[in-house]
């Protein structure tokens, strides 16, 4: 998580300027994360705010999974 966070602190993106599949695939890890009760900082929960805003977000990655 400390790795991500740094990330995100200098960049809008895990892989920087761009919208990339890692943000898709770091989405869903940092989302089953708050489901298993972790918190998230922030920023973290910012960033995953603007992911699923976007247009070309695919929506069944925001489909209410229970645990």
């Amino acid at each position: 998580l400390p790795e991500i966070f740094e990330k995100l602190t200098h960049q809008p993106y895990i892989t920087g300027d761009y919208f990339t599949l890692a943000d898709i695939y770091y989405f869903q890890c940092l989302d089953w994360a708050k489901k298993w009760g972790i918190t998230l900082p922030i920023k973290i929960e910012k960033y995953l705010n603007t992911l699923s805003e976007r247009p070309a977000f695919p929506k069944e990655m925001l489909m209410k999974w229970t645990i």
